[in-house]
């Protein structure tokens, strides 16, 4: 049996592929999906940049001392959008996790199969804290589509036992986090919220690549829910990158600026990791 570890760039895969060292679940292989839509190193708007997802992969491969494989789709997000000429989103279908991720993850784990001749089971780092639907999901099911067996070791996981695998483990923190983001991926993902879109704020060379993407297609990637009377069915209006990150900036209800004093502390500070340096360049990674 060998166990595939599915590889975001996200503090719970992290923890997952620390864990399975630490347990000496083995054999194991680590794999990651590049989707042309992650966080590349950018400058934001006050001159820094952040590690990139590839240097931030790769840092991590080096903390945890194991190879990782990268896989991504013959065409990449850029190229999808403007191939479906539309944006996956809350009113097309969401293509992008099944184009981008899993027909790619998929075809790695057919060629792990074919090349050892053994069976596989994919593990990957859900955890039932993370949203109402992952709170439905069982530890262990069949997947047809892999074939094979799924596994969510850390699906009971609390976040301290997250935070606590990478202190332990001395894992470096995927920088996103430290910038504000709650979650990270894909920069943005079709389901940001305002505190992501106000990280993508800062970076305005992605938003400009947005917004050629809206030009070219004459579509939106994000809609903002229309106020409804009680009876009324839900409405969602498509909305520009632009005036979505002005929306960003104001309180709930979308009509009040955001004061900065009141804003809610980054997900590090609440985490607890702010303290944790990201690696030095001996590590692959860091130019913070």
């Amino acid at each position: 049996m060998i166990y595939v570890l599915s590889i975001s760039g996200g503090k719970d895969s992290a923890a997952l592929w620390a864990w399975a060292k630490r347990t000496g679940l083995a054999p194991r292989r680590a794999v990651a999906c590049d989707t042309g839509w992650e966080y590349d190193g950018e400058e934001f708007d006050d001159g820094h940049t952040a590690t990139s997802w590839h240097a931030y992969i790769a840092a991590l491969s080096f903390a945890i001392g194991e190879p990782i494989t990268i896989v991504a789709a013959d065409r990449q997000f850029d190229e999808r959008v403007l191939a479906h000429n539309t944006f996956p989103g809350m009113l097309n279908r969401r293509w992008c996790t099944e184009e981008l991720k899993l027909h790619p993850f998929r075809a790695e784990v057919d060629r792990i199969r074919e090349e050892t001749g053994d069976d596989v089971t994919v593990v990957v780092g859900v955890r039932a804290e993370e949203s109402d639907a992952r709170a439905k999901m069982p530890e262990r099911e069949w997947s047809d589509f892999y074939d094979c067996e799924m596994w969510r070791p850390i699906i009971g996981w609390t976040l301290e036992q997250v935070i606590a695998e990478h202190h332990d483990g001395n894992l470096p923190i995927n920088p996103l986090y430290f910038e504000g983001a709650e979650r990270v991926g894909c920069f943005p993902c079709v389901k940001a919220r305002k505190k992501e879109l106000r990280v993508l704020a800062r970076v305005p060379r992605r938003v400009e690549r947005l917004r050629q993407l809206e030009a070219k297609t004459g579509t939106t990637m994000f809609c903002l829910e229309q106020p409804k009377k009680k009876g009324q069915e839900r409405k969602l209006i498509p909305t520009p990158i632009d005036k979505m990150i002005e929306w960003a900036q104001t309180e709930r209800g979308g009509k009040r600026l955001m004061l900065p004093m009141f804003q809610e502390p980054s997900g590090c500070a609440r985490w607890g990791i702010c303290e944790r340096p990201l690696p030095d360049d001996d590590g692959g990674a860091g130019d913070r």
